[in-house]
């Protein structure tokens, strides 16, 4: 039986992270194509401190499921990866990723540190704007 937005094994998630990649970085060197995640873009680069998170969650390794290899290399490739998925439907199935836009935070998210952060109000450009409790991440 299904539970939740990812597939039942594993490995088709990670077989749908490999693919959704591969079509991410066709377009490496392209402008990102979103203007919500040109605005993170920005955001990392301005804010030394948000930068910094973000590259932790990249380097640090997902503690709630168990992957097979390393899918997230870089800030820049999650920014791809970000804006690669926002043109792709949400599937289904019991061997797709329902969410895809889960299934490609997966990683980051699953951190420590990316647990934290994408909790905390204030920590994206959007949760700024739309912030009135002034918390600053």
């Amino acid at each position: 039986m299904r539970r939740g937005w990812f597939p039942d094994a594993q490995h088709d998630q990670e077989a749908w992270l490999a693919g959704h990649a591969e079509r991410a970085e066709a377009r490496a060197g392209q402008a990102l194509r979103h203007r919500s995640v040109q605005a993170f873009a920005e955001l990392t680069e301005a804010d030394p401190v948000v930068g910094m998170y973000v590259q932790r969650m990249v380097d640090q390794v997902p503690t709630g499921r168990e992957y097979s290899k390393r899918h997230l290399s870089s800030p820049e490739q999650l920014l791809r990866l970000i804006d690669e998925v926002l043109t792709v439907a949400p599937g289904y199935g019991s061997q797709t990723v329902t969410l895809p836009l889960g299934g490609t935070l997966d990683w980051a998210m699953g951190t420590r540190l990316g647990t934290r952060r994408f909790e905390t109000p204030g920590s994206t450009p959007r949760s700024r704007r739309s912030c009135s409790s002034g918390v600053s991440s």
